[in-house]
């Protein structure tokens, strides 16, 4: 896995026999229940009849979701690293929900409770054990998965409150680093370099005001160019000035891209959102006449 994978560092224990029968237990689960999503629907109304507060947690149905994740989890039970690559997928698309030891325990508890009403004497024996410990190396990932990525998500959410709130950008502090760029470049110009044929001192000294002088006039026309330009001072004004330069300029397609940008980062957090509001934009942009780009 990567260096920075939030999976890394967390290692599954569990024997591979306890896991092999609670595969097995949970194939039997969803053999009688019939179908992924009444299987998936029972075990969150236990949680729900047994810990209402869990949902303030999932507002929206994801039965089938969590069913089908369960499932992609026991299927790699044996291969540790490919187990770690899919809670690390999963627990992406789950970032936004604060899980804690205390959720992981509710679910354990309806899930065990739920299966055991179904199967009776038939649910595996490990069954318990084995579920848990997938459980509790789930949360802990989704735990440190939020947290590798809390921090930028605030970063990204305190910088665009700024970009809507409008604020402009220091046009003293732009305008100073643009005329020591040029400065820099000036100082490398092929005016301020002595050619190879000045051997002489009396050549060098001649051409050593001539340069200061062509310096001086560049400086000047620098300043006087930079006055004239129209510094973007907004986050909308940049994004059109860009696009000007790449050649973008009155295509309808990016006031769209602009538009949605709004919903796309206040969504960043939460994946299920930003796919919907991507979607959405791929949608305004395929109704554009002409194409795009």
């Amino acid at each position: 896995m990567a260096g920075n994978s939030s999976s890394e560092a967390l290692v599954f224990e569990a024997d591979a026999q306890v896991m092999a029968l609670t595969a097995v237990g949970w194939d039997a689960f969803l053999e009688r229940k019939g179908s992924t999503g009444a299987a998936g629907q029972a075990i969150f109304k236990d949680i729900f009849q047994s810990e209402p507060m869990m949902k303030e947690l999932f507002k929206k149905d994801i039965s089938v979701r969590f069913m089908m994740g369960v499932k992609l989890l026991l299927e790699a039970h044996e291969n540790r690293a490919e187990l770690g690559l899919r809670a690390e997928k999963l627990a992406l698309q789950h970032v936004s929900v604060a899980m804690s030891r205390f959720h992981v325990d509710v679910f354990k508890l309806s899930i065990v409770r739920v299966v055991q009403a179904e199967l009776g004497d038939a649910m595996p024996a490990p069954f318990s054990e084995g579920i848990g410990a997938l459980l509790v190396f789930m949360g802990s990932v989704c735990r440190s998965t939020r947290q590798l990525y809390k921090n930028r998500f605030d970063i990204l959410s305190s910088s665009w409150k700024i970009v809507k709130g409008g604020h402009a950008l220091d046009e003293t502090q732009v305008r100073a680093m643009l005329e020591d760029e040029n400065g820099e470049q000036d100082s490398e110009s092929p005016a301020s370099v002595a050619r190879p044929e000045e051997t002489n001192k009396r050549g060098k000294e001649a051409a050593a005001p001539t340069n200061e002088a062509n310096m001086s006039h560049e400086a000047r026309t620098n300043r006087m160019r930079l006055s004239d330009i129209q510094v973007p001072r907004t986050y909308n004004e940049m994004f059109r000035f860009n696009a000007s330069v790449m050649g973008f300029e009155g295509k309808a397609w990016m006031d769209d891209v602009l538009e949605s940008f709004d919903d796309m980062v206040t969504n960043a957090a939460s994946p299920t959102r930003l796919q919907e509001e991507c979607k959405v934009l791929a949608l305004c942009l395929g109704l554009q006449r002409g194409g795009w780009p």
